[in-house]
């Protein structure tokens, strides 16, 4: 049966949000310090990692992170939020080969923590403003990565929303619809 967020208690949600600055792979831990270097030996503390003292945009920490506490707990699925649109498989035809999956680094670690957890995963940004489903992942063996979602929310001109429903006994984990405002469609 399909449960609200707040009352399913095994469901890890990761927070991540990319710029366009060279990322780097920083680690944090609740177990950390304020002066730790934010290698895997000297993790960073919660508290410094959210303070914006360290690290700068584009950093893949708060995503390792949040698939580490994910494993600990044994929860079904991780939902990350962002902003940015990562133009997967160039599906914006950008003639600058440098746009194309604008945030290399963040898709390939996206990829490896989400073969390397169990569950389900959600892509959630907005970015383009335009509603998409899709599953635009790919294994090492060239298909489909089928533990990863990726959903766009609709904006800018297309002032709707998406409804996310939850439910521990479906294998999918994440049902997405979208919801149409109908004094703001034509």
């Amino acid at each position: 049966m399909a449960q609200p967020l707040a009352s399913v208690s095994r469901i890890a949600v990761a927070f991540f949000t990319a710029g366009t600055a060279q990322a780097a792979d920083l680690h944090v831990t609740p177990g950390g310090h304020s002066f730790g270097s934010g290698s895997v030996d000297q993790p960073y503390d919660l508290v410094t990692a959210l303070s914006g003292s360290v690290g700068k945009p584009g950093d893949t920490f708060w995503l390792h992170e949040g698939f580490v506490y994910a494993k600990q707990v044994h929860a079904l699925g991780v939902m990350v939020i962002q902003q940015a649109d990562l133009n997967f498989n160039n599906e914006q035809h950008l003639t600058d080969t440098r746009s194309w999956d604008a945030f290399p680094d963040y898709v390939k670690a996206l990829t490896n923590e989400t073969l390397g957890f169990n569950g389900q995963v959600a892509l959630v940004h907005g970015d383009s403003h335009y509603f998409k489903l899709d599953k635009p992942l790919n294994g090492p063996g060239g298909g489909v990565l089928a533990n990863f979602t990726r959903v766009e929310t609709f904006g800018a001109r297309n002032t709707h929303w998406v409804s996310a429903t939850i439910d521990p006994d479906d294998p999918n984990l994440f049902e997405f619809e979208a919801r149409i405002v109908p004094a703001n469609a034509n």
